[in-house]
């Protein structure tokens, strides 16, 4: 805090006790006026800084909105997928099933019957992506609007909700990781005998056009297809069993697992 200015006119420096007394009056008064005028800017400062607060808390509750919303609108995309992915599994077995009576009467051919089997797993595989996509995006917005089912904190004082309020979110998201985690192991696990009876059934439908193509009852262009569409899901194979693999590492991790037989760092180096 700086001197204040304090200006008496000519003529009042007299001696006595009446003039000290009033030039200590007139001194207090320009000290009082130096405080005041602080304490405004500094409230003027607090009002500022209060308003910059408000707006921003104020754009993220319309962010926090927008997100909501939109997660929603993915959420009903991803079980609309789900429905289509279904009505394609039970459009593929029937077809099959019209394919395999064709085979019985004569009039198919076990390349008809294989190749169409084939179709029906992929399409099974696809259920099963869809199901996972959907899953995925119902628990981010479970997250979102904070009732999550598998975390549910009890919380009886006002004060006990401002110490858990961090916590909360902490366990709400370590509760999302595991139970992703979960989810995807059994949707892998699922889909995995789906890519694998299809590809066996692609490496048929490949080896018996080669024949037919040797026979002359197909052309090499129909060979090239098959043998692309077995490439493909040879592919899709490879991508689930590695995927399977790095989410039982996610998994083990959600878990609070150990890769090694001596953890380097134990809880109890903390709390000793």
């Amino acid at each position: 805090m700086g001197l204040p200015d304090v200006s008496l006119p000519v003529g009042w420096c007299r001696s006595g006790n009446h003039d000290l007394a009033l030039v200590g009056r007139i001194a207090s008064v320009g000290w009082e006026l130096d405080v005041w005028g602080k304490l405004r800017a500094q409230r003027a400062a607090s009002e500022a800084g209060y308003q910059a607060t408000a707006l921003d808390y104020a754009c993220e509750r319309q962010s926090l909105a927008a997100t909501v919303a939109k997660t929603w609108y993915m959420a009903i995309e991803a079980q609309q997928l789900v429905k289509l992915a279904e009505q394609s599994v039970a459009i593929f077995s029937e077809q099959l099933k019209l394919v395999t009576i064709r085979q019985n009467t004569g009039k198919g051919t076990d390349l008809d019957v294989v190749d169409t089997r084939a179709t029906v797993e992929s399409a099974k595989n696809a259920v099963e992506l869809a199901r996972e996509a959907y899953s995925t995006i119902r628990r981010a917005l479970e997250l979102l609007l904070g009732r999550y089912p598998a975390a549910e904190i009890n919380i009886a004082t006002a004060q006990q909700a401002q110490a858990y309020s961090n916590y909360g979110s902490v366990i709400l998201k370590a509760f999302g990781e595991v139970e992703t985690a979960i989810f995807n192991e059994q949707s892998l696990a699922r889909r995995l005998p789906f890519n694998e009876s299809a590809v066996r059934d692609r490496i048929e439908a490949v080896r018996i056009a080669k024949e037919q193509y040797v026979a002359g009852r197909k052309d090499l262009l129909w060979v090239t297809y098959l043998k692309d569409n077995q490439i493909t899901t040879e592919a899709a194979l490879i991508k689930l069993r590695a995927a399977t693999h790095l989410n039982h590492i996610t998994l083990l991790l959600a878990l609070g697992s150990s890769f090694e037989d001596t953890p380097a760092v134990t809880i109890s180096q903390f709390t000793n």
